[in-house]
């Protein structure tokens, strides 16, 4: 019986990579006519989203996989479990099988003497 897990492959650190960009600030004004920095959604924002999106993904894919490869070990050792106490019960007939055989022998010599 042998164990097969599922194969997870993350993407290379350049495919994750965006390219660098600056942050613009603009001046806006409120309501009241108060100015106030406001700093814009870039696209340096959008990309750290973009890799936190990624990273998120990743991790879901890495989580979904790791749960098969446990609920795989787990059955693998759950057929284990089950050999084993086949193997126990054998031994254990075989113990008594033996255990009689002696006393057949025993017996047979006492009859002999």
């Amino acid at each position: 019986m042998k164990l097969k897990y599922s194969n997870f492959s993350a993407p290379s650190q350049k495919q994750l990579r965006c390219s660098n960009y600056s942050m613009s600030q603009k001046c806006v004004t409120d309501s009241e006519g108060l100015s106030q920095d406001s700093i814009l959604m870039t696209d340096s924002d959008s990309c750290s989203m973009f890799e936190a999106q990624e990273t998120y993904l990743l991790n879901q894919q890495l989580l979904h996989t790791l749960i098969k490869n446990i609920k795989l070990k787990d059955k693998f050792l759950q057929e284990c479990s089950h050999k084993v106490k086949q193997l126990d019960n054998l031994s254990i007939h075989y113990q008594k099988k033996l255990i009689q055989l002696g006393g057949n022998i025993y017996h047979q010599k006492q009859q002999i003497k």
